[in-house]
């Protein structure tokens, strides 16, 4: 089913329920006016304590107050993508007024939880992807048991999140067969990643060698598989693609038509991979993602604010 259907910059936009996007243009490349992914950080409040959470959460983290950023929020455009965690700390029912208004915006909303929490909260997140209050629901992988992938399957859109280095054999072939969809990331060597790589480098530089030699046994096992461009480039998915598949598939360097911006703290940045090259949150997303894209190189000739990247 068609979720949205709209024209950014030169090109034209259709993104179907099932994750499917479809992007045109009758140029030589798509040149966007809005950002049609954001990745937003409602929170860094999180109980779990993951060794290798690149993005340091703990019982002591910030979490934003969502009513506050409504005016911000006001200025997505319809048919855009956002991305939220539901980190460890946070019931999901706390967020319904803050995804109803997204919603009635006809925001489309994705959420990924960890394991144990979407376990916990199946029932509550079966009903906001019934009312659409998320249209997908990624689980961040824990154990693959069979009890779990009953689960997943009861899900339409939901998308099983797995870290290359850290997602191992046994797990991902107790995944495989399954008709499920697999989100690989890439490994993140920032907060608390690098000190587990240099804690435990060798198991995490095995896990990612067998990856990267057998992740094509893997294409057909699964409905979907796909990737972060951080594990494009880590796993060289490249180099089983022709230049007219990966032209194809590809959807772009982070901050071509994507941003991200952090709630709890108050910043904005290209990625998630650069915390420490950000800038104050602005009036709009708009005037933000126009500053992404000048970073980047993509608008120089465009006018309009320009802020520059704080460092550290």
């Amino acid at each position: 089913m068609l979720l949205s259907e709209y024209k950014n910059g030169n090109y034209n936009v259709k993104l179907y329920d099932d994750g499917t996007k479809i992007k045109e243009t009758e140029d030589d490349e798509f040149i966007p006016d809005f950002a049609e992914c954001i990745d937003i950080t409602i929170s860094t409040r999180c109980n779990h304590g993951c060794k290798w959470c690149y993005a340091g959460c703990t019982l002591d983290g910030s979490r934003a107050d969502l009513k506050a950023f409504e005016p911000l929020l006001n200025t997505i455009h319809e048919g855009t993508e956002i991305a939220i965690n539901i980190n460890g700390s946070e019931d999901p029912e706390t967020l319904r007024a803050f995804l109803e208004h997204l919603r009635d915006r006809k925001v489309i909303v994705n959420a990924t939880i960890r394991q144990d929490d979407f376990e916990k909260y199946r029932e509550k997140l079966l009903e906001f992807e019934n009312k659409h209050l998320v249209y997908g629901v990624g689980v961040s992988l824990l154990d693959p048991t069979p009890e779990f992938i009953t689960y997943a399957k009861e899900f339409p859109n939901l998308v099983i999140h797995v870290i290359n280095k850290i997602v191992t054999p046994r797990q991902i072939n107790a995944l495989a067969g399954n008709d499920l969809r697999l989100l690989i990331l890439g490994y993140k060597t920032i907060g608390r990643g690098v000190d587990y790589l240099h804690s435990d480098g060798d198991r995490i530089s095995w896990r990612g060698e067998y990856l990267h030699d057998h992740i094509s046994q893997y294409f057909d096992a699964f409905k979907v598989i796909s990737f972060d461009n951080l594990a494009l480039e880590q796993i060289k998915i490249r180099r089983f693609l022709t230049d007219e598949e990966w032209n194809k598939f590809y959807q772009g360097d982070e901050g071509t038509s994507t941003f991200f911006l952090n709630l709890a703290e108050g910043y904005f940045a290209r990625d998630s991979l650069t915390p420490n090259k950000h800038a104050p949150l602005l009036d709009s997303v708009d005037e933000m993602f126009h500053v992404i894209r000048q970073e980047v190189g993509a608008t120089p000739e465009l006018e309009g604010p320009t802020v520059p990247m704080c460092e550290g």
